[in-house]
């Protein structure tokens, strides 16, 4: 019965909500332009729109913690890099990977390492807190992903990658 309910419940705010947003390589970060969409229920269940769904990235993040309480992992389920890792300390030393780039622009973030799985980033320590950090970068990661851009420069991949 429990089931039931719940299923009603759902369908019953399904029918109310009109639109759905997904974002959609949504805002500006560095030069990057980008926009979000909004879709009315119609149009997400036309059959002609199926690339505008296919363009949003709906993409699940899992967090870990580390040893270090200043650093939290962010594991999105695609690669990352393709071998090796990249570590950027600071904004300068990242001018040669976009995403690095843009997760620099949250406040409090001091450091960001990539990995072929994860992407660890470091707060500074008593300043920033992880429930305003965490927000921005998952919303950061999912629009990244989303957009296809490389995440280091072909260029520059071989000054920045450490091999494991």
């Amino acid at each position: 019965m429990a089931f039931c309910c719940t299923s009603a419940r759902r369908l019953h705010q399904l029918r109310h909500l009109t639109f759905r947003c997904a974002s959609v390589y949504g805002r500006t970060y560095g030069g990057y332009a980008a926009k979000r969409q909004c879709f009315s229920r119609k149009s997400l269940l036309s059959s002609k729109n199926h690339s505008l769904i296919a363009q949003a990235r709906f993409m699940f993040i899992k967090v870990q913690e580390t040893p270090n309480p200043n650093s939290l992992k962010f594991i999105p389920g695609v690669q990352i890099l393709e071998t090796g890792t990249a570590d950027f300390p600071s904004l300068s030393s990242a001018q040669k990977s976009p995403l690095a780039k843009l997760l620099f622009r949250i406040e409090g973030v001091r450091g960001v390492f990539l990995t072929t799985e994860f992407i660890t980033l470091t707060k500074e320590e008593e300043e920033a807190e992880w429930r305003t950090i965490k927000p921005e970068a998952f919303a950061i990661i999912m629009d990244f992903f989303a957009s296809g851009l490389p995440v280091i420069h072909t260029d520059h991949q071989a000054d920045n990658e450490h091999e494991q």
